[in-house]
């Protein structure tokens, strides 16, 4: 069996809160979904790879069984603190809904509101147990940057 346990994703759930970030515009280029942040192109993605048909149509081009999606960077870290769990709940609750839709090829790492320590175990709880689900996927770059947010290591070494 060949799983490609790196596929990242930007969530409907994600565009639609980003639209929302202080001098964050979301807008669309022919098959290209584009965020930019003050004037500045931070993020493009391929319409394409938001219908799940077109993930699995490529998975069966590239001879893969099953991937585990997660979250592409920059995660929440772009998003105020006190926003990242609600934001945080409807993204891991669209990964588990493609899951379901296609629990023969799809797990799903949820993510978390990194910023929120408390709140990033209150995820984890409503999310165990799942057979959906198959880890957590945290990043740590800071935002829309390339540094290391080294903010994220006491919460991770909680979680």
């Amino acid at each position: 069996m060949q799983i490609d346990t790196h596929t990242h994703i930007i969530s409907k759930a994600f565009l639609e809160a980003a639209e929302n970030l202080p001098g964050a515009k979301v807008g669309t280029d022919g098959n290209w979904h584009f965020i930019e942040r003050d004037g500045k192109r931070v993020e493009r993605i391929d319409t394409r790879w938001l219908e799940p048909d077109h993930r699995l149509h490529d998975m069966d081009k590239k001879h893969i069984d099953m991937h585990r999606v997660s979250l592409s960077a920059p995660s929440l870290n772009p998003f105020p603190a006190k926003d990242q769990p609600e934001i945080a709940k409807r993204v891991n609750d669209e990964l588990i809904a493609m899951v379901k839709a296609r629990p023969d090829r799809t797990r799903a790492l949820i993510t978390l509101p990194i910023a929120d320590i408390e709140a990033s175990g209150k995820e984890i709880d409503r999310m165990h147990g799942g057979a959906e689900l198959c880890g957590v996927a945290i990043d740590a770059n800071g935002g829309w940057g390339n540094q290391l947010d080294t903010s994220v290591q006491p919460a991770a070494a909680t979680i």
